[in-house]
């Protein structure tokens, strides 16, 4: 869905609960984009679309603000047959005109249009390139490192606050994946401590790694290189994994078997139980968030081949072992009952989001997904969790699930820490041992070339982009944001 304003345009992402992603338009290009969505609108769309405007009392009834839209309240337009309309003030009432229904559009080429837009971000953001600070390098060799000692191959993802980018080293020609992080998103969405506790926690594992004297609990994250700070975004830099994520796989394969699911699900339960170990709620566990690795030849990576890495801790919060926090984050059909209940939860949630995770990769689809989420957030708080018939699945496989997907946290597997997750007969032939040392033969591998910037296991649609865009602030924004850096002194 597309909601216009006056400011800026926002694509709703459909499996996102209260993410969005926001394309800030100050271009020539803007009027033309939302010229088009408009027309697009008018011609196809069958229902009003919600108005945001002002808060005004006078006009209050009609308009649907940014807040209503997130808390799911959308008003009600006049009148079915007005769709985009403008409003006059004048001294005493609005006036509504109905928007023109003519806009031409058989000679529009979005591709064209998208590829001006792109260039245009390019040469903005890349000249800004020496603006960046350098705020942590991990070879003690790369002190003196600078953004413009890479270059961009790809785009490869895409988040709710950042894009990730495939570079190129320039002097060495290795490979890296870079997430980039807006940081007026950051303080919008109340995301500074979320942010800052990722960077440090990617640099406290890989000196686990470093530092042979202190004992690594769990090795299943990327290895953060550099991180990159300027007046209006976060970079960093990290190991890029080829084999892509889980998501792509699932969707190639249809499903995985429960030997597959059962060797990267011991891994995750590992790497939760370091997070939890060190105090940290991930509370983003999704197909998305796990990488699987392809490569075991780059020296300074420590990667093998069919092993998982987490990613993404955008979300994640640091809290005490009985500490409980009341904010809604994640993606609806992950979320377990005491989050929709908005009762508190606490790390039993990462548990049912493990529980979720196995079961979508088993059976092809979340336990209790459907595309009404007033329907989804009812069937997790109420119903149990139905097995296929037609499925052949261990006794082991299905009580793991239950105990995991159980509706109270205080009852679920791993409330008691994730040794007696691991611990399930579900793993009665994992070595976790040697799956820690990652010496176990990984029952699934996914298919590359030689290429070490092979993208085949990303979607499509971003890798064909090979040019940063990441837009430009609106002038208020802008100015709010600069007057909010000391936000970032410590950072």
């Amino acid at each position: 869905m597309f909601v216009i304003t006056n400011e800026s345009f926002f694509l709703l992402r459909k499996n996102s609960f209260n993410e969005q992603i926001v394309l800030r338009r100050r271009s020539l290009f803007r009027n033309t984009v939302l010229h088009y969505l408009k027309a697009a609108y008018l011609r196809w769309a069958p229902k009003n679309v919600p108005v945001f405007g002002i808060n005004q009392s006078l006009i209050n009834s009609v308009l649907t603000l940014k807040e209503d839209f997130i808390n799911g309240e959308l008003k009600q337009l006049p009148d079915s047959t007005v769709r985009f309309a403008k409003y006059i003030k004048n001294d005493n009432y609005i006036q509504l005109i109905l928007a023109s229904e003519d806009l031409p559009i058989d000679n529009f080429n979005p591709k064209s249009l998208l590829d001006d837009i792109i260039n245009q971000e390019s040469s903005e953001i890349w000249g800004e390139a020496h603006s960046f600070q350098l705020l942590y390098a991990r070879d003690a060799n790369h002190k003196d490192s600078k953004l413009t000692d890479f270059e961009v191959k790809n785009l490869i993802g895409k988040g709710s606050i950042s894009n990730v980018y495939l570079l190129r080293r320039k002097s060495d020609g290795q490979p890296f994946a870079m997430k980039c992080i807006q940081k007026d998103v950051v303080l919008e969405e109340d995301l500074y401590s979320s942010t800052k506790l990722e960077k440090d926690l990617l640099i406290r594992v890989q000196l686990l790694f470093i530092n042979l004297a202190i004992q690594i609990k769990s090795p299943f994250f990327v290895n953060l290189h550099y991180a990159f700070i300027s007046q209006t975004k976060i970079l960093f830099i990290m190991n890029f994994v080829r084999g892509g994520d889980l998501l792509m796989h699932l969707l190639n394969m249809g499903t995985f078997t429960e030997q597959m699911t059962k060797f990267m699900i011991a891994q995750l339960a590992l790497a939760l139980g370091y997070l939890h170990s060190n105090g940290v709620l991930y509370r983003d566990l999704k197909l998305e968030n796990i990488l699987i690795n392809h490569d075991g030849n780059f020296a300074q990576s420590n990667i093998y081949q069919g092993y998982v890495s987490l990613v993404d801790f955008g979300i994640s919060k640091k809290l005490e072992k009985k500490e409980r926090t009341f904010s809604i984050r994640g993606t609806p059909e992950y979320m377990a009952p005491e989050i929709l209940s908005k009762g508190g939860h606490s790390f039993p949630v990462d548990w049912w989001a493990l529980g979720t995770l196995a079961y979508e990769m088993v059976i092809g689809q979340a336990p209790f997904y459907e595309d009404d989420q007033s329907l989804m957030f009812r069937k997790i708080m109420r119903q149990n969790v139905r097995f296929p018939k037609d499925m052949d699945l261990s006794i082991e496989y299905k009580d793991f699930i239950y105990r995991l997907l159980h509706k109270d946290p205080a009852q679920r597997l791993g409330n008691n820490g994730f040794e007696e997750v691991i611990q399930h007969p579900f793993f009665q032939d994992i070595d976790f041992e040697q799956l820690e040392l990652k010496t176990l033969k990984a029952p699934y591998i996914p298919e590359l070339t030689e290429d070490p910037f092979d993208v085949s296991n990303f979607e499509q649609e971003l890798t064909q982009r090979t040019t940063f865009q990441d837009g430009h602030l609106s002038i208020a924004k802008a100015s709010k944001l600069m007057q909010r850096q000391s936000a970032f002194k410590n950072f």
